[in-house]
């Protein structure tokens, strides 16, 4: 009986301190993909941007007749 608790305690001590350190893993690997993807999305949309920049004339105007303001051209 007394091998058989030993053998329980240390069964359940490898379960528990695996379920552990997997339920880390999946927090760090989650923040890790996140954080990935957000900096994908950041280079997506700036090379969307800069594509849009050198497509665009300068000279095109709106509905309105107004001409498009860049963040370039709102700056003093």
């Amino acid at each position: 009986m007394e091998i058989l608790r030993r053998v329980q305690g240390k069964l359940f001590a490898v379960t528990y301190y695996s379920a552990m350190f997997f339920g880390l893993a999946w927090i760090v690997s989650d923040r890790v993909v996140q954080g990935l993807s957000t900096i994908l999305l950041a280079i997506i949309a700036s090379e969307l941007i800069k594509l849009r920049k050198a497509t665009v004339p300068e000279d095109v105007r709106d509905a309105s007749g107004e001409r498009p303001v860049h963040r370039e051209d709102a700056r003093p």
